[in-house]
C-alpha cells in the first residue's frame, strides 16, 4: 500500500453495505515521517471487477493522537464529511494532504501531540496500459518543517474586571453586533467624511501632496480592488452617503427582470483619477497639503533655531 512500508493494520473492519455492492471500511496503521500515499483501489494480483464503483464518503481521518481538548478548533479532521457519491463512479480522486504537528500545552505545562492537515483534491480517469479504466483513491502527504503550538494561559483577574468595566461603562465599546451596526450606519458627519474619502492616484498625490480625499460627484475613479477591479476608469454618477457605496458608470449589473442597475462600490477600493474642483474642494486641497507639511517638518531643527539656541 503506497510507496512506503505501512505495515500492519491494526483494528481493521470490513462491514458490506447495499448488499455486497459497497463497504465500510475501518482501519488503523503507521507510517514513516517521509513523504508517501497509500490508496483504496479494486484492482489485485487475480482479479479486476468488471464494474467498479468509486464514490465515496470519508467520515474521519486522522493522524496521530486525538487532542482530547474542546476549545480548539483546528484541521485534525479535514477530511470529515467529504461526499463523493455524485462523482464519476470510474474515476480516479487524488488527495493531496499536507501534515503539520500540532502540540497543544495546558496551565499545567501538560503537553500534547497530534498532526493536523489541509487538503486538497482532484478527480480525473486513469487507464492502463491495456486501456482498462482502473479507479483508485489515492492519498499523498507530505509533513511541513512548521509545527503549530497552542498554549493554554489563564487570564489575570484584573484583566477580566477591567475588560467588562470598560465594556460596561463606555458607552462606544460593546461586542453586540446589531450596536455596533446601527453606530456605524449612524455614524456623524465627521467620521462619514473619512469613511467616504478615497486614494489619489499617484499623478494627483504628486500635483496636490495629498493622499486621499472625500469623494464626490462627477470625480473620475478607477477600481482598483473587488470582483470589479481592472483597468477601465468611471465617472462617479452618485455618492450614497447612507450605504458608503458610490456608483460609477461603467459598473453596472443586469438583473432577473432585464433591467440593468448600478453596483454599490465601497470608496477604499477605488483609486481617484481625476477631481472636479471647485472653491470648497481647492481650499480642502490647501488646507491638506499645509497640515501634511507641517507634519513633515515637526520635530526637525532648521539651521536658524540651532543658531538661537547656541546663543
Amino acid at each position: 500500500m503506497g510507496r512506503h512500508e505501512v505495515g500492519h493494520i491494526d483494528n481493521s473492519m470490513k462491514i458490506p453495505l447495499n448488499n455486497g455492492a459497497g463497504c465500510r471500511f475501518e482501519g488503523q496503521f503507521s507510517i514513516n515521517k517521509v513523504p508517501g500515499n497509500f490508496h483504496v483501489s479494486t484492482h489485485s494480483a487475480t482479479a479486476q471487477p468488471q464494474n467498479p464503483d468509486m464514490t465515496h464518503v470519508i467520515h474521519k481521518l486522522s493522524f496521530g493522537d486525538t487532542l482530547q481538548v474542546q476549545n480548539v478548533q483546528g484541521a485534525f479532521n479535514a477530511l470529515g464529511g467529504a461526499d463523493r457519491l455524485t462523482s464519476n463512479p470510474l474515476a480516479s480522486h487524488d488527495y493531496i494532504l499536507k501534515i503539520v504537528p500540532t502540540v497543544y500545552e495546558d496551565k499545567s505545562g501538560k503537553q500534547q501531540y497530534s498532526y493536523q492537515y489541509t487538503v486538497a483534491n482532484k478527480e480525473y480517469v486513469a487507464y492502463s496500459h491495456t486501456g482498462r479504466i482502473i479507479p483508485a483513491i489515492w492519498f499523498r502527504y507530505d509533513l511541513s518543517p512548521i509545527t503549530v503550538k497552542y498554549t493554554e494561559r489563564r487570564q489575570p483577574l484584573y484583566r477580566f474586571i477591567t475588560t467588562r468595566v470598560i465594556m460596561k461603562f463606555n458607552p462606544f465599546v460593546t461586542s453586540d453586533r446589531s450596536k455596533n451596526r446601527k453606530r456605524h450606519f449612524n455614524a456623524p458627519s465627521h467620521v462619514r467624511r473619512k469613511i467616504m474619502s478615497s486614494p489619489l492616484s499617484k499623478e494627483l498625490r504628486q500635483k496636490y501632496n495629498v493622499r486621499s480625499m472625500p469623494i464626490r460627484k462627477d470625480d473620475e475613479v478607477q477600481v482598483v480592488r473587488g470582483h470589479y477591479k481592472g483597468q477601465q476608469i468611471g465617472k462617479v454618477v452618485q455618492v450614497y452617503r447612507k450605504k458608503y457605496v458610490i456608483y460609477i458608470e461603467r459598473v453596472q449589473r443586469e438583473k432577473a427582470n432585464g433591467t440593468t442597475v448600478h453596483v454599490g462600490i465601497h470608496p477604499s477600493k477605488v483609486v481617484i483619477t481625476r477631481l472636479k474642483l471647485d472653491k470648497d474642494r481647492k481650499k480642502i486641497l490647501e488646507r491638506k497639503a499645509k497640515s501634511r507639511q507641517v507634519g513633515k517638518e515637526k520635530g526637525k531643527y532648521k539651521e536658524e533655531l540651532i543658531e538661537k539656541m547656541q546663543e
